[in-house]
């Protein structure tokens, strides 16, 4: 098998914690997580703009408390988490192209903070990690 170099990749990635922030919140499934995305695909696809498909996975972020004397409840160490990610490859490599995903991946962002109720979100675009939060 051979293959040759075409382009640097260019990736994109959201990530999102499922477990609300409030004490005693919801923790959201990756099944709700894709049917949010599913949706907005669809929405920005029935009004004729651009949109970027990918993946969609679980994670579990681990967090370390080392202040004395502070009590969590079980498990709150562990953060569930899920990341939409695909790449750009197959949209013409310009500036305008990545205008035009970063638009849509932001716009993506924000929804998905509403609806699962989180302050923040972390995208990642090209060699670029952001996190956004909301106000």
């Amino acid at each position: 098998m051979s293959g040759s170099l075409i382009e640097k990749s260019r990736t994109f990635s959201i990530t999102i914690g499922l477990r609300e922030q409030e004490v005693g919140g919801v923790t959201h499934t990756l099944e709700e997580f894709a049917e949010v995305i599913r949706l907005y695909l669809e929405k920005c696809a029935n009004a004729g703009e651009p949109f970027l498909t990918g993946s969609v996975r679980s994670e579990i972020y681990i967090h370390a408390w080392g202040r004395v004397g502070v009590i969590k409840p079980p498990g709150a160490h562990l953060e569930p988490r899920a990341v939409f990610e695909g790449d750009l490859n197959a949209l013409p490599n310009d500036g305008t192209q990545n205008q035009v995903a970063n638009t849509f991946i932001m716009g993506l962002a924000e929804t998905l903070c509403e609806k699962f109720s989180r302050p923040s979100i972390t995208v990642k675009f090209n060699d670029w990690t952001y996190t956004l939060t909301r106000e």
